[in-house]
C-alpha cells in the first residue's frame, strides 16, 4: 500500500514537469526559436537580468533523477537493496539539495535586491551559481549512489572504520566511491562560497532605487475550467483518508511491540558489542 502511493507522487510530479516545460518552450518559441531543439538557444541560459531562470532549471534538472530514484526507492524489491545505504542520501540531495534548495537560495537573492532596493552584484557570477551546484550535486549523488549499490551504508564515519586500512572492517572497494563523492562536495562547496559572496556584497552596498516587491506574474495558455481542481476540499479530504491508511497500520505495530532498545556500539566501531 505504501509502495502504491509512493508510486502516485510520480503522476503529479510528471504533469508538473510538462507544463514548466512546455510553458518554456512556448515563451522560447515566442523569442523566435524554430526546430524541434532550436528554441533551446533562445532560453535565457546566463543571461545576467533574468538570473533567477538559471536556479529554477537547474533544480528541475536534477529533479529529473531525484524522480527516477526516487521509483526506485518506493519499490519494495529494489528498496531492500538500496534502503538505508549511501543511496538515500544521494537520492535526497537530488530531491531537495535540487529544485527546494536553489529555488530558496534564488528567492533569498530576488527578495534581497526587491525588498532593499539594492541591485545584484556580481551578476555574471551569479548566473553561473545554479550551474556550478549541480555539477557538484551530480557528481556527489553518483559517488553515493555507486556506493550504495555496493553496500555502503549512511550515517557512518567512513573514514574511522570501512575506508582505514588499519580497521578490520576496511572496504577497499568503497574508496572511489568516496573520492567521488568528495570531489562533488568540493565543487558544492565552491559554489555556496560564491553565492555568500553575492548575497553579502548585494545586502551591504548601496542602495539604487525604492524597495518595492514586484514579483512576475504569468498568464495561463488555457484557461479550463475543472471543477475538481477548482477547490482544495476534496483533496484535503482524501488526503486525511489516505494519511489513516498509511499511518494506522505502522503506528499500531509499533504501539504494541516491546523494543528492548538499540544495541550499545564501541567508539570505533559501527558493530555492536
Amino acid at each position: 500500500m505504501h509502495a502504491f502511493f509512493t508510486l502516485l507522487v510520480a503522476i503529479p510530479s510528471l504533469v508538473t514537469a510538462f507544463t514548466l516545460a512546455a510553458s518554456m518552450e512556448y515563451g522560447a518559441r515566442k523569442q523566435g526559436g524554430e526546430g524541434l531543439f532550436g528554441w533551446w538557444k533562445k532560453l535565457p541560459w546566463l543571461d545576467r537580468e533574468r538570473w533567477m531562470f538559471g536556479y529554477l532549471f537547474c533544480g528541475l534538472f536534477i529533479f529529473i533523477f531525484g524522480g527516477i530514484t526516487g521509483i526506485i526507492n518506493a519499490s519494495y524489491n529494489l528498496d531492500n537493496v538500496v534502503h538505508n545505504t549511501a543511496w538515500m542520501p544521494a537520492h535526497f540531495h537530488q530531491t531537495v539539495a535540487g529544485p527546494v534548495f536553489l529555488a530558496f537560495i534564488g528567492g533569498s537573492l530576488l527578495l534581497i535586491s526587491c525588498l532593499t532596493g539594492r541591485d545584484i552584484r556580481f551578476k555574471g557570477l551569479n548566473a553561473w551559481v545554479p550551474y556550478l551546484w549541480t555539477l557538484g550535486i551530480m557528481v556527489f549523488s553518483t559517488g553515493l549512489f555507486i556506493g550504495g549499490i555496493a553496500g555502503e551504508p549512511r550515517r557512518t564515519n567512513m573514514g574511522l572504520s570501512y575506508t582505514n586500512p588499519a580497521s578490520p572492517l576496511y572496504q577497499p572497494a568503497w574508496k572511489v566511491a568516496k573520492l567521488v563523492g568528495t570531489i562533488g562536495g568540493v565543487i558544492m562547496f565552491t559554489a555556496m562560497a560564491l553565492y555568500f559572496i553575492v548575497f553579502f556584497t548585494t545586502l551591504l552596498s548601496s542602495k539604487t532605487r525604492e524597495a518595492a516587491l514586484d514579483l512576475p506574474v504569468s498568464e495561463p495558455l488555457h484557461d479550463e475550467r475543472v471543477p475538481a481542481v477548482q477547490s482544495f476540499r476534496p483533496w484535503i479530504i482524501a488526503a486525511v483518508i489516505l494519511l489513516i491508511l498509511a499511518y494506522t497500520a505502522p503506528f499500531y505495530e509499533l504501539a504494541k511491540a516491546n523494543y528492548e532498545g538499540a544495541p550499545r556500539y564501541l567508539p570505533g566501531s559501527p558493530v555492536a558489542e
